[in-house]
């Protein structure tokens, strides 16, 4: 016997609007994936790069996957211990201050860990998603954590999870190790997730130092409007 369910449909030309349909069990699952994908489309966002879309669409969510390598935050001296860095420019200065002077260290992946790439308690690096998204004017995106990799210790942001609408490219992950052992990412794990909401037109939709940024986004100072994504 058919199962019969509520099943909540958006009515897409009334945004925002929901009502309730009667949907025979065997039609939900199809219906559902042709649903998801046809509110992605229909609001304008764009999701590139992924590997399986229907295992990464979550209820109210989108699976994002690690990248290659790691750009990790090493103090190789003393010195760079001791020496201080502004955050955002010194104004007596009129030296360049694009980049900040911060020790990175390039990680790529370790074939003694099966091609894993490690962080070793309290360590912090950057990591870029695979995927590259492409926001209206309209959509806002949040990076949050996934379950499972929180429960073992690790941060996938450093509270700049918050992506403006009219971002274009992949975002970077903002990695910290808070677990008391290190732990090993693989690329193309799925580390993270991105939720998406629907606001009005923004008005000054994203140009900031970041647009269109592939792979890791160091940390830039360009631009005093202090747009961040």
């Amino acid at each position: 016997m058919t199962t019969l369910v509520d099943w909540q449909i958006w009515d897409l030309q009334n945004t925002g609007v929901t009502s309730t349909r009667i949907i025979p069990d065997p039609q939900v699952r199809v219906l559902e994936g042709v649903l998801k994908l046809t509110r992605i489309e229909a609001f304008g966002f764009q999701i590139e790069g992924y590997e399986d879309f229907d295992a990464q669409l979550q209820p109210a969510s989108f699976d994002v996957a690690i990248g290659d390598r790691l750009q990790v935050m090493h103090a190789v001296s003393s010195r760079d211990l001791a020496a201080p860095r502004a955050i955002y420019p010194d104004p007596e200065s009129s030296a360049p201050q694009d980049r900040l002077n911060l020790p990175w260290v390039e990680r790529m992946p370790d074939p003694d860990r099966n091609g894993g790439l490690l962080l070793a308690p309290g360590e912090f690096a950057l990591a870029s998603t695979r995927e590259t998204l492409h926001l209206p004017d309209n959509i806002l995106a949040r990076v949050e954590g996934k379950s499972t990799v929180a429960r073992c210790g690790l941060l996938v942001h450093v509270t700049a999870g918050f992506i403006d609408p009219g971002f274009s490219g992949q975002v970077t992950l903002e990695l910290y190790n808070l677990a008391p052992v290190a732990l090993v990412i693989y690329p193309g794990d799925l580390i993270a997730q991105v939720a998406f909401e629907l606001t009005s037109d923004c008005g000054v939709p994203y140009d900031g130092k970041y647009q269109g940024q592939e792979g890791i986004g160091l940390p830039r100072r360009r631009g005093l409007h202090r747009q961040d994504s």
